[in-house]
């Protein structure tokens, strides 16, 4: 009887013991979070060779576990946000409760593309390792290289849509550049010249025909 409470008071010593040592590891863990909230800086560029009618895209942050800490307005897809033109946004804050190792991806949201925009395409893997005295962040790029910053490149250029950036005819089909074409009064200009020639000649012909005739006759006289 005595053999079987000792044991049982040391089961419960145990268990105590147990428990208090988890509370002093996580007491601490806990307060370090409360001081130290995790917050992400995503950066973007936007570069345009003319003035577009937007500049303002989306991004989002996805847990990849769940449960996950997440910033306060998250829904069942994740964390929405955008960003207008060269700026930056500030994610977060992300409260942690317990030691462990966090994963998260960070992409940008693009649903129909529209024309002229250039969309940065890339997927940063974002893991947080948690401890009692200690949060760190590592930022890991699509082919597995450590990422320095959250950045993402976006673009627009314009489209060819002036009618005189088109490819204008050759000399050769006989149409003048920029599409006009031939014209009537080319063409009477060029017939007139010709036909001026062509009197022209029939008139020094026949004065020399004349002279010609008019000498022998005058001979013969």
């Amino acid at each position: 009887m005595n053999r079987n409470l000792k044991k049982r008071g040391k089961t419960v010593l145990w268990v105590l013991a147990m428990f208090v040592t988890l509370l002093t590891a996580t007491a601490p863990l806990a307060a370090h979070a409360a001081e130290h909230p995790l917050k992400l800086m995503v950066e973007q560029a936007f570069t345009a060779d003319a003035s577009p009618a937007e500049a303002t895209f989306a991004y989002r942050l996805k847990p990849l576990e769940p449960g996950n800490p997440m910033p306060a307005g998250s829904t069942a897809d994740g964390y929405t946000f955008t960003i207008t033109g060269n700026n930056s946004a500030e994610i977060g804050p992300l409260a942690y409760g317990y030691q462990g190792v966090y994963s998260y991806e960070l992409f940008q949201v693009v649903g129909t593309e529209k024309p002229g925009y250039i969309y940065d395409k890339r997927i940063y893997t974002i893991v947080v390792y948690v401890d009692a005295t200690l949060t760190a962040i590592v930022v890991i790029n699509q082919d597995g290289t450590k990422a320095d910053s959250i950045r993402f490149e976006n673009g627009f250029k314009a489209l060819p849509g002036d009618p005189e950036s088109t490819t204008k005819p050759s000399a050769s089909d006989g149409t003048k550049p920029g599409g006009d074409g031939p014209k009537m009064g080319d063409d009477w200009n060029a017939a007139y010249i010709i036909a001026l020639f062509a009197l022209g000649g029939v008139l020094v012909i026949g004065a020399a025909v004349y002279l010609l005739v008019y000498g022998k006759r005058k001979k013969a006289g």
